[in-house]
């Protein structure tokens, strides 16, 4: 079963080739159904002498495909108004009842004129004569253009009429165009995330940075960086984009401070701007020693301050403060008193953590 004959002359053979071709490929929306083959989303098939007739008599084969055609297409012209064939494929259809199955293009000329630009075919010239005021209604590609032709000839293929056949397909069109856009923006989206390098940044943090400090090492990703200033903000290198959300090992190793090994991610942003926080170690932290009388006899329930904390000696003798980081420095200002004793007051460095202090008594 033909949806359509597409009856023309063969001079205009190039408008029927693009007319079978725009239809054979036109896809039906979820409205609409080919009156033909309810399971083909196409408007097909469109029959077209020139490539669709196979081996035999030729009038039969044109018969044929007449008699199970639905519709017949007719492109008017000069020429197809002097053709034959042209005449008895209009004169076919109207001898078997199927007159509104129809459809006249006027691809030039004059309809009904009778002159040189005549461009109806021979039959419904004479037909128009005997039937006065039941001339076909025809699509006018001059007036209308190509796009608008197609789209009145759709409609009639589909039985819809023409305003509400083309507010569905603009409707249609302005779905399937916000689907493209929206997957066009995603690929991008995708591509942008994959190719554009991600600019990553680490502030490195130094909780004690009034403390001395030695040369540190980071190493972030297996780069290695050279640290002196613990108060700094180190720019990577541009990171490719298909290693977002990648994770990383940075560790961290220099005197004083406690040896870091951590798991970062790459963020999946444009920027990712990281943070380190090094810790110190007890370098600082511990000031302890021992108190002796000038005998050598350790001395107990001395009391030892330094940075505002205080502690007694226990029976041997020791002590040992542990320092907030708040209070900690390199040199601390020590005080120690015990009834009977001198009062000492010095300056050591903290470091020294097993120290030996003589107080004197008033006896000597």
């Amino acid at each position: 079963m033909n949806l359509a004959f597409l009856s023309y002359s063969h001079h205009d053979v190039k408008m029927a080739e693009w007319l079978q071709r725009k239809l054979e490929q036109f896809h039906l929306s979820k409205h609409y159904t080919n009156p033909v083959d309810s399971d083909c989303r196409y408007l097909r098939p469109i029959f077209r002498d020139r490539t669709d007739l196979s081996s035999g008599v030729l009038s039969e084969v044109i018969d044929r495909n007449l008699e199970i055609s639905e519709y017949l297409i007719v492109l008017c012209s000069p020429h197809s108004a002097q053709s034959v064939w042209v005449s008895k494929e209009v004169q076919y259809f109207y001898e078997h009842g199927r007159k509104d199955k129809v459809i006249p293009i006027i691809l030039e000329g004059e309809p009904y004129s009778g002159g040189p630009s005549e461009c109806m075919p021979i039959y419904l010239q004479e037909y128009a004569k005997q039937h006065s005021g039941k001339e076909l209604l025809c699509i006018n590609l001059q007036l209308e253009g190509k796009h608008r032709t197609f789209m009145h000839v759709v409609a009639r293929l589909l039985s819809v009429p023409f305003e509400t056949f083309c507010d569905r397909y603009n409707r249609h069109l302005r779905t399937l165009a916000t689907i493209r856009i929206a997957a066009l923006s995603f690929v991008l989206g995708i591509v942008a995330f994959l190719t554009i390098p991600l600019k990553s940044t680490f502030q490195i943090v130094d909780q004690g940075n009034s403390l001395p400090h030695n040369e540190g090492t980071l190493i972030i990703d297996n780069q290695v960086y050279l640290i002196n200033n613990y108060d700094t903000i180190i720019t990577l290198p541009p990171i490719p984009g298909y290693k977002r959300g990648r994770s990383f090992d940075v560790s961290f190793v220099a005197p004083f401070y406690d040896t870091l090994t951590l798991s970062f991610e790459n963020g999946y942003g444009m920027r990712d701007d990281n943070r380190l926080c090094l810790k110190r170690d007890d370098t600082f932290a511990i000031f302890g020693g021992t108190v002796l009388s000038d005998e050598g006899v350790p001395v107990v329930g001395a009391e030892v301050s330094v940075a505002g904390l205080k502690q007694l000696t226990d029976t041997l003798g020791h002590f040992k403060l542990e320092l907030p980081l708040c209070v900690q420095m390199q040199t601390q200002r020590l005080k120690i008193s015990k009834e009977g004793f001198e009062e000492m007051i010095r300056e050591d460095e903290c470091p020294d953590k097993e120290l030996t202090y003589i107080i004197h008594s008033y006896n000597q």
